[in-house]
């Protein structure tokens, strides 16, 4: 999966719990809402029920009455009043009797003056009522029908625009990390451009101080590295063409002469000794150059003593006369009597 798919579903997917978590809190406020506008509309219609029965402005079967009419076509509310002692006054559907009052009930209702609960899917509330002097205990119930229907419209609709919300937040996402992603893409193929011959080339630095930045400085630092590397093998193949030559010349000439004439065993002896002083300088032109190419990534691996400069010179003098005896080296010295050898020796490896 590329990072663009990857970051395009995450990006989605958080933002889609948030969403998620924001509706969801939006319906529990509207239940919670509803809940207790509900319990004070109970509560209201009670005391109202309750009013007119206490003053017998209703007749008690004529309230029966309504409620139970009522009652088919829309969500009535039930009431039912009781006195301290649990006597019921009045109620309007004792067969159907939604709340089930007893006295356990009448006395807690006494002593927290209002209660408010749930019975199934119907809601309920008790309350203490006092009139003329008298107090009297009233419970109300009823299903909020019309309210539970606007929260399932409310469901539907935060659904609806859950899934809206969600399509419109991938295809968002998409393009915003098209766009974030678009500078790499052009690292990518400025990338794809630079090959051995190209070595020298680098990628743009657009912005030093933002992440993609600092990617295409850490990258060119690189291409500086494997530059110095492919310029170091150069040099080595250079140097081990030039250095070999030397010596391979030298073999092959001490082994012409030997065999353009006959030699005594005196002058073979002599032929052989001088190969095999230019086999072991041969030998020691290849550890020399296994250090020189040591030199670039493993310089600790390099062998290292004290060497004398004058020393150095005069073999140094010595093997190229030995290769080119037509050549006149003079060694100068300006301090020949110096007493302290510190001044001419250093650390080094004396065949590099």
């Amino acid at each position: 999966m590329k990072i663009k798919t990857a970051l395009t579903l995450k990006y989605t997917g958080v933002i889609a719990v948030v969403f998620l978590l924001c509706m969801t809190l939006i319906y529990l406020v509207s239940e919670h809402i509803r809940s207790n506008t509900f319990f004070h509309n109970l509560k209201s219609e009670a005391v109202t029920k309750v009013h007119l029965f206490l003053q017998n402005q209703v007749d008690a079967d004529i309230m029966q009455s309504i409620y139970l009419n009522n009652k088919e076509f829309i969500n009535e509310v039930e009431v039912a009043v009781y006195t301290t002692d649990f006597h019921m006054l009045y109620h309007d559907a004792i067969d159907n009797d939604i709340v089930k009052e007893n006295p356990e009930m009448i006395a807690q209702i006494l002593q927290q003056k209002e209660i408010e609960f749930y019975i199934g899917k119907y809601q309920a509330v008790g309350m203490v009522y006092p009139f003329n002097g008298q107090t009297y205990i009233v419970t109300a119930a009823a299903y909020d029908g019309y309210g539970h229907t606007n929260l399932l419209e409310l469901q539907k609709t935060l659904v609806i625009l859950f899934f809206i919300g969600l399509l419109l937040l991938f295809i968002t996402c998409y393009f915003l990390v098209r766009a974030s992603l678009k500078p790499i893409r052009e690292i990518v193929k400025e990338a794809e451009t630079i090959t051995a011959s190209r070595i020298d080339q680098r990628l743009p630095v657009r912005n030093e101080k933002d992440e993609l930045g600092e990617l295409s400085q850490a990258f060119n630092e690189l291409l500086e590295r494997l530059e110095i590397s492919f310029n170091s093998q150069k040099m080595f193949v250079s140097n081990v063409s030039h250095e070999m030559r030397t010596p391979l010349a030298a073999l092959i000439a001490e082994l012409d002469l030997c065999l353009q004439k006959d030699r005594t065993e005196t002058q073979y002896r002599q032929a052989m000794q001088n190969v095999l002083q230019d086999a072991r300088r041969m030998t020691k032109l290849i550890d020399g150059l296994l250090n020189l190419a040591k030199a670039d990534y493993q310089k600790e691996q390099i062998k290292m003593h004290e060497i004398r400069l004058d020393e150095l010179l005069l073999d140094t003098r010595e093997i190229i006369l030995r290769a080119h005896p037509e050549y006149h080296i003079e060694l100068i010295f300006e301090q020949e009597d110096a007493e302290d050898d510190r001044m001419i020796t250093i650390m080094g490896n004396d065949y590099l």
